[in-house]
């Protein structure tokens, strides 16, 4: 074997551990009350378990026998022949009573299709397809001297079984209960939000995740204290409707992929009834600290003489508590709200939300964003749910006294971030002329040419692609890699990156890493976690703030010297050990990430810290696209690009602001595209 395949072989290995372990394991005995029905797998051969693993992380469908063959499974067949008789595999011939003929067709290759025909005396020289179709056909219609249509049916379906005699797959008693074991055993893989708008339940390709993330890091996990007195999924009712949320929601997925609106329409009139009783049932208290500040019905935002006109902003000196936020709810950990069913419902709405727009259906989508705010614990979408129905009430509904309603709520709403509190500033500016809001500052703007070259990078896609220098070197790229070199060749910055802020998500990561992984209980449930449970919620900050601010007190007393030790020893004590927003491999070595914060006030870090780590919506985009310095001047500059005809989205804007509020250049870089003929004049 290679020295590739012999890595993926470890890998697999690791994970038939995992299931041993998992099997054994005290803590799954109340979620999985029919693990016994997997118990077998400890004692099979460890060529039969690997033989499984690999089966079950491959797509469900079913396998000739004779066909499965891997070089570090020396005898395949009699490994698979112990599976089935343990009861992971089954055979064609032991589940295909309740199997329709059109089902075994589909299963069937060309060749065996045609021999069927042949038997038959059947046209057997056309497509599949028609192949198919005829046998379907003669099925349907013919009757034989010893009964009817059903007869013959019968027989085809004889036939087809023995040609299908060999195939066998996963049986999905054994590896439905392996799913759960799985996925309660590591719920830190079931949600993430490191790209904006990809967070997503997704069933089995979910489950292939989990597992691949396991074998891939195994033994690459920071060391923490797992502590928790608060379970994830408190019983096995918990854990089973929660599991059935994530397959709706992989289904309204594949719906939304495929521009399936109608079907998503369904989902949404079959689920409202359902998700309403779920809202009608909360407790009481949460409904009245919903995170709104009261106001006068008559009284709207810059009309007092308290409003500066500045853009509204997050508390910095908060109490401990969140608005809103119900001690009671999940054992005070409001983030474990994740894992529940009226969570992932709530994020089958948002699906269903895309869907009642695209069919232009504006009174619905309006009445399920005014549903959808009544659930308070998924405060991260809150502000964009008050953009989105101010816009749909303005622009489609014609109804801007709602809108400015909703507008006013919105900026009243703790729970609106940054981005959103722009959007909701704009929207109501236009609407109540009186209220004129001081927005961001007006970022500085530069313009530069580049040559580029339509739809010169795919047959697919018709997008441009420009000219750019790599070591002197023309080369095809991106606007933002072009804007990059313009930069480094042009302006004298010799360093940098089109990284979209993970600059600043890995210094957070290298310069903050123990308060990240310090000892806080309900937050570590198992050895391998990149993160703590509640890293992507606003409780993150608040249940470390005294952490936090005694460590960014000392990060912006450092002189360069101490900055660069810290980040020395962060680097040498933790380096391939993986944490969520931090990639190694952005830095070329430790010496230019310490030149690149050199280039950086350790007060200016520490204000970009602050707010990271406080907004979680914010945190996760909007940062600018490229980050480049130059070490002699000692200017670092992050420039948002902006090719032709896009323009600057809220979240950006506020970032670009709240750069510039840290003493971070922050400019807008627009990319004119020209042709090389006019560039040369």
């Amino acid at each position: 074997m290679t020295e590739e395949e012999e890595e993926e072989v470890s890998q697999y290995v690791e994970l038939t551990r995992l299931l041993d372990s998992l099997i054994s394991s005290p803590s799954l005995d109340t979620l999985i009350p029919d693990r016994h029905v997997v118990s077998g797998y400890t004692t099979l051969s460890p060529a039969s378990k690997l033989l499984y693993i690999r089966l079950y992380l491959r797509k469900r469908n079913w396998l000739k026998h004779s066909s499965i063959s891997y070089p570090d499974i020396p005898d395949t067949e009699s490994s698979t022949s112990e599976l089935v008789t343990a009861g992971f595999l089954v055979k064609m011939t032991e589940s295909s009573e309740d199997m329709t003929l059109s089902e075994l067709l589909d299963i069937m290759s060309a060749k065996e299709v045609k021999e069927v025909c042949v038997f038959f005396k059947l046209k057997s020289s056309g497509s599949m397809r028609a192949m198919q179709a005829a046998l379907l056909a003669m099925c349907k219609g013919q009757r034989t001297l010893f009964g009817g249509a059903g007869a013959i049916a019968k027989r085809v379906k004889g036939k087809c079984l023995e040609c299908l005699a060999d195939m066998v797959k996963v049986s999905s008693g054994p590896g439905n209960v392996f799913a759960r074991m799985i996925m309660a055993s590591f719920p830190q893989f079931l949600f993430t939000f490191e790209e904006e708008d990809k967070d997503n339940y997704s069933g089995k390709e979910n489950l292939t995740k989990i597992l691949l993330s396991y074998s891939a890091t195994a033994g690459k996990y920071p060391s923490y204290k797992i502590s928790y007195t608060q379970p994830v999924f408190k019983s096995a009712h918990h854990l089973e409707v929660f599991l059935e949320a994530c397959l709706l929601e992989s289904t309204c997925i594949a719906h939304t992929q495929e521009g399936r609106w109608e079907e998503l329409r369904s989902v949404y009139t079959d689920l409202l009834p359902r998700y309403e009783a779920f809202l009608e049932g909360i407790d009481s208290r949460e409904h009245t600290s919903s995170g709104e500040n009261k106001e006068s019905p008559g009284t709207l935002p810059g009309e007092n003489k308290e409003n500066s006109g500045t853009l509204p902003r997050e508390d910095e000196e908060s109490s401990g508590t969140l608005p809103g936020k119900d001690e009671d709810i999940m054992g005070g950990c409001e983030y474990l709200q994740h894992f529940t069913e009226e969570w992932v419902l709530t994020r089958v709405m948002r699906h269903c939300l895309a869907a009642l727009r695209r069919l232009k259906d504006y009174t619905s989508a309006a009445a399920l964003l005014q549903t959808l705010l009544k659930y308070q614990p998924m405060r991260h979408r809150r502000g964009a749910w008050w953009e989105t129905l101010a816009l749909i009430q303005d622009f489609h509904l014609k109804d801007p006294k709602s809108a400015i309603k909703t507008a006013r709520k919105g900026l009243a709403d703790s729970a609106t971030t940054h981005g959103s509190r722009l959007a909701l500033e704009v929207r109501l500016s236009k609407l109540y002329p009186k209220y004129k809001p001081k927005l961001c500052f007006e970022p500085k703007e530069v313009t530069i040419e580049i040559v580029a070259i339509e739809g010169a990078g795919s047959a697919a896609n018709s997008k441009k692609v420009f000219l750019g220098l790599d070591r002197e070197d023309t080369v095809l790229c991106g606007v933002e890699e072009a804007a990059l070199s313009y930069y480094k060749h042009n302006n004298n910055f010799a360093e940098g990156f089109h990284c979209e802020g993970a600059v600043i998500s890995t210094l957070f990561a290298i310069l903050c890493w123990d308060i990240i992984f310090c000892d806080i209980d309900n937050v570590f449930y198992n050895e391998y976690q990149s993160h703590p449970l509640d890293f992507w919620s606003a409780e993150f900050y608040e249940r470390r703030k005294a952490k936090f601010q005694e460590h960014f007190a000392k990060l912006r007393d450092l002189s360069e010297d101490s900055m660069n030790d810290v980040i020395a020893t962060a680097w040498s004590d933790h380096r391939d050990y993986t944490c969520a927003g931090l990639s190694w491999e952005l830095f070329s070595d430790v010496s230019q990430c310490q030149r690149c914060v050199s280039c950086i006030t350790p007060p200016s870090l520490v204000s970009i810290f602050e707010v990271y780590v406080r907004d979680t919506r914010l945190k996760r985009s909007g940062l600018p696209d490229l980050a480049i310095w130059n070490i002699e001047s000692g200017e670092f500059v992050m420039v948002e690009v902006k090719g032709p005809g896009d323009a600057l989205r809220n979240n950006q804007k506020v970032w670009l602001s709240l750069l510039h509020q840290a003493g971070v250049r922050a400019e807008v870089c627009h990319v004119k595209a020209v042709s090389s003929k006019k560039l040369d004049r």
